[in-house]
């Protein structure tokens, strides 16, 4: 399943691909992290879409190059804040 993605984003059928090949070793890791007593960890692709996890992570795939002088932490902030904010339940 290839998740929705914001307006600014093109989605070409190249990143369509890529994204379809992260949502792949997404699931994988998350099958994993199931064998390993890890209480912290919550598995990102049973919900995708609500995913903040799997949201930062492909934004710093698309969007890492555009960060000034490739620093990421603000969008790992951005996506910190709405996991505080409560956008689902990671």
């Amino acid at each position: 399943m290839v998740r929705a993605w914001p307006a600014c984003f093109e989605l070409t059928p190249e990143n369509k691909r890529l994204l379809a090949r992260c949502e792949e070793l997404q699931a994988l890791i998350d099958r994993r992290n199931e064998m390993w007593p890890i209480s912290f960890y919550r598995p990102t692709m049973e919900y995708p879409d609500a995913s903040i996890a799997f949201a930062a992570a492909s934004a710093l795939i698309f969007e890492g190059e555009d960060q000034p002088s490739g620093y990421t932490e603000p969008l790992l902030h951005r996506y910190r804040l709405e996991l505080k904010a409560g956008r689902s339940s990671e």
